[in-house]
């Protein structure tokens, strides 16, 4: 049984482009998916903003400029298969001629998508592009990747010990790397994520 499939009914949830980019929330939020604490919902267009988006993660990393093209063609190939039963080809184009309610235009498709799959979150890291007030009438609530995993955490403990587990064999960590896995995690700004799992697993994140 996987480590959440305890849960009476799984939420169905947008994730925005900005959280599957980066390595660490994309390792994290694929394996929450793996484990049933969630439906996932993305379109064409968020993996197609993925993608664009994937390059900017690395601009501080060794790879070469060929090196980061075939990096990100290998992730987005994994990606594309792993939610290929989580893309939705609904047309949201009708809904968003009268539905402009964010900040910037660019995002209402991803708001569109919510509201037509009736998905009853949006994870993001980008909160200020999704105001709460924008969001309320449809019932939707905007929510970080750091305060998503909590929330999922918090439902289930016992996927707090196979989450680090497996977010371990996924990185090639060994037993002795498993505070730095809580220090990556705090690194890339998912520091609830990391005392949560640190108290819940018996890690050491000093």
């Amino acid at each position: 049984m996987n480590a959440c499939e305890t849960m009476s009914e799984p939420p169905r949830v947008v994730i925005d482009a900005c959280v599957l980019a980066g390595s660490v929330r994309r390792h994290i939020i694929t394996l929450l998916v793996s484990e049933g604490c969630f439906s996932p919902v993305v379109s064409e267009e968020i993996l197609q903003e993925t993608e664009g988006a994937i390059p900017k993660t690395l601009r501080n990393s060794d790879f070469t400029a060929d090196e980061q093209v075939a990096y990100t063609r290998e992730v987005m190939s994994l990606l594309r298969r792993f939610f290929s039963s989580s893309v939705s080809d609904v047309d949201t184009s009708e809904l968003l001629k009268t539905s402009r309610r964010l900040p910037d235009p660019d995002d209402e498709h991803v708001l569109g998508l919510a509201i037509t799959t009736g998905a009853s979150m949006i994870v993001t890291d980008n909160l200020k592009d999704f105001p709460l007030k924008a969001l309320s009438d449809f019932d939707i609530k905007p929510i970080s990747t750091d305060q998503f995993v909590v929330l999922l955490l918090s439902r289930n403990r016992h996927a707090a010990a196979d989450l680090i587990r497996r977010l371990q064999a996924a990185l090639n960590w060994s037993d002795d790397d498993r505070p730095h896995i809580c220090r990556t995690l705090r690194r890339v700004g998912l520091k609830h994520t990391a005392k949560v799992l640190s108290h819940m697993s018996g890690t050491s994140t000093d």
